[in-house]
């Protein structure tokens, strides 16, 4: 059995039957909480709060009103209906009016469903546009009077159909064809120029330029040298001739070998340089040949002279070959008129000299001046003088002993002694170890004559190249008695303007010593005067820099000591300290207007990454009671090193 409780008020309307029509409220508000499920819900006014649920449809015989609608999540815009429709006839399509309620029938736009056309511009002049930017198909025909576009995929196009442009070498039988005799006559064809050709698969074009590229002379004639003529060697080939050649610049034909003929050879002056056999001519009569000192002798040319042949005159001259001129001659002159022979020694052939069997030639001037000749083993012996010997055409330097690299002293006699205390090798000068050697100047002579500087000068760079450094080495006593050679180390270097002690042993540290000065330091300024480098590694060094501060003029004075200390160990940054300056009093008078009054020192902050080279500056800062900037310091500064290589110092500029 179910009960159910009511809970406040009930208004009952109509006969008490019990039964749940009869317990509605149909005249006051009714409020229902909580979930329902109604089945069916009538009533002349129905209100809503919340959302509702329904799982079936929602229909009404009268308007269902609300603020938006919505479809699948997506509100549902509200348009008007369609109110007319402007010029309408059968079959025009319909274009959106001056309304958003009407619509105009395009007259020129139509679509007749039973030939299934779509025509524009059915009247007038066709001078509609139909704009496409997609694909256009068809399983029918599609028509026009005219086509507009790249004629791309065009097929079954009628030859008769295309206008051909005038003179461009296109002509129409049964479809388009190349014709030459349609296109106008290029007269002055270059090599950009353009000529079709078929590849066997399609046309293509070509310039003029790659088609004489497909062929040079050398494809069809061999031995292609300047000056050589070409004679045909097969059906298809030539050859440039090396023995037949023609020189234009001097109209010279040259034929290396015999020339025949069966005709006559004929030239405007008879003249022939080479060696012509009787046999080969052929005269029945010389006699019109011969002139003075020739004779007809049936048919043939002969020279008729008595004593020597000779050539007098002004016309008269005797053709000589300038093949006469062998090694080490030459000529003056052309073959009709050599003047003269002379000696030509770069004609001669480059060769050794065999030392004991080739000669020389020379001018023997107590013979006229004659050309002689004398063999390479005397004439060495003959310029072998003091201090010299010579042996199978060979000089040698007498006293020289076995042992090389020793240096060469003159002994003031014409001979020579190599010093066994004295070499050279390997861009080293050796002292022996018989004595000290010692370096040394000469001596001035006369009344107050200064002596001379020994100047010890290194290498110099270039650009940002530093220069060489003057190294001291030498070496220590080994541990037990023995032959073992000592070692070297070094012991102090100068670089630069300074002085480096010690470094290479494993006990002894490095001590640089520099000297520097910075001037023009301007007053309560503070300035850096020595710089130091610390590499990235592990170093410590201990510095004491003591100096003066003054002024240009040099009439005020303050000395200064400091000491400081730099360390680093790889990839972080160094550590540095100064302590405490000591600084004299002021060494000056006391009343004058322009002196130093005070001074004071400080290291600059670490320069330079982690991961790299570092610096630190030393700087020092002046005060004049007139605030003047001409403050100089001069100091002095050592640096002890843990280690070689280690922490650098420098002044600056």
């Amino acid at each position: 059995m179910s009960y159910n409780i009511l809970n406040k008020n009930v208004n009952f309307q109509g006969a008490t039957q019990g039964t749940i029509e009869d317990i509605v409220d149909t005249h006051s508000t009714q409020t229902i909480g909580g979930l329902k499920t109604v089945t069916h819900l009538t009533g002349t006014h129905v209100r809503v709060t919340n959302d509702v649920v329904a799982l079936g449809n929602i229909s009404a015989s009268v308007n269902i009103s609300a603020s938006a609608f919505y479809a699948n999540g997506v509100e549902v815009s509200v348009v008007g209906a369609v109110t007319a429709i402007n010029d309408a006839t059968a079959n025009e399509l319909v274009t959106i009016g001056s309304t958003t309620t009407e619509l105009d029938a395009e007259s020129d736009l139509t679509f007749n469903s039973s030939n299934k056309t779509l025509e524009l511009a059915t009247s007038g002049a066709p001078t509609g546009i139909f704009n496409l930017y997609g694909t256009l198909s068809g399983s029918g025909n599609i028509s026009g009077s005219a086509f507009y576009g790249d004629g791309t995929n065009i097929s079954n196009v009628a030859a008769t159909s295309v206008t051909l442009a005038s003179n461009g070498g296109l002509a129409n039988s049964s479809g388009l064809i190349i014709d030459p005799n349609n296109a106008t006559e290029e007269t002055s064809a270059a090599g950009s120029h353009f000529l079709l050709i078929y590849n066997g698969s399609a046309l293509r074009k070509i310039t003029a330029q790659r088609i004489a590229n497909l062929s040079s002379p050398e494809d069809f004639c061999a031995n292609l040298v300047d000056n050589r003529i070409i004679t045909a060697a097969g059906a298809d080939t030539m050859n440039a001739e090396a023995n037949l050649t023609f020189d234009g610049s001097t109209n010279r034909l040259t034929v290396t070998g015999d020339v025949s003929g069966s005709g006559f050879v004929s030239a405007s002056i008879g003249h022939f340089v080479t060696k012509v056999e009787a046999g080969a001519i052929s005269l029945g009569d010389a006699s019109g040949l011969a002139g003075v000192g020739l004779t007809n002798t049936g048919g043939a040319l002969d020279i008729q002279v008595s004593g020597a042949l000779t050539a007098t005159g002004g016309n008269d001259k005797i053709g000589i070959s300038g093949s006469i001129a062998g090694y080490g001659l030459q000529f003056e002159g052309d073959e009709e008129t050599i003047s003269s022979l002379k000696f030509d020694a770069g004609g001669l052939t480059d060769t050794a000299i065999d030392r004991a069997n080739d000669s020389i030639v020379f001018v023997d001037a107590d013979d006229s001046g004659n050309a002689k000749r004398e063999s390479v083993v005397d004439f060495v012996g003959f310029i072998a003088g003091g201090g010299l010997s010579a042996a199978s055409g060979q000089l040698s330097i007498n006293g020289l002993g076995a042992s090389a690299n020793r240096v060469i002293t003159d002994n003031g006699d014409g001979s020579v002694t190599p010093e066994a205390n004295l070499t050279f090798a390997s861009n080293t000068l050796t002292f022996g170890n018989g004595s000290h050697p010692t370096a040394s100047v000469s001596a001035g002579s006369g009344t107050d004559v200064a002596g001379k500087s020994l100047i010890i000068q290194t290498g110099a760079g270039t650009g940002t190249g530093g220069g060489g450094s003057v190294i001291f080495k030498t070496t220590e006593a080994l541990g037990g008695s023995g032959t073992t050679v000592q070692d070297y180390i070094t012991a102090g270097a100068f670089t630069k303007r300074a002085f480096t002690v010690g470094g290479e042993e494993t006990e002894q540290a490095t001590k640089t010593s520099i000297v520097g000065k910075k001037i023009s330091i301007n007053h309560n300024s503070y300035t850096g005067f020595v710089k130091f480098t610390i590499p990235n590694d592990e170093h410590a060094a201990g510095f004491k820099i003591h100096g003066v501060v003054t002024r240009a003029q040099c009439d005020t004075a303050m000395g200064f000591t400091l000491v400081g200390a730099i360390s680093r160990v790889g990839s972080v940054t160094a550590f540095a300290q100064i302590s405490s300056v000591t600084t004299t009093n002021n060494a000056g008078d006391g009343s004058d207007g322009q002196r130093l009054t005070s001074i004071a020192f400080q290291l600059a902050s670490v320069s330079g990454g982690t991961g790299g080279v570092q610096t630190v500056d030393v700087q020092v800062r002046g005060q004049t009671n007139d605030s003047s900037n001409d403050i100089m310091i001069v100091y002095t500064a050592d640096v002890v090193n843990a280690n070689d290589n280690g922490i650098t110092v420098n002044f600056i500029a």
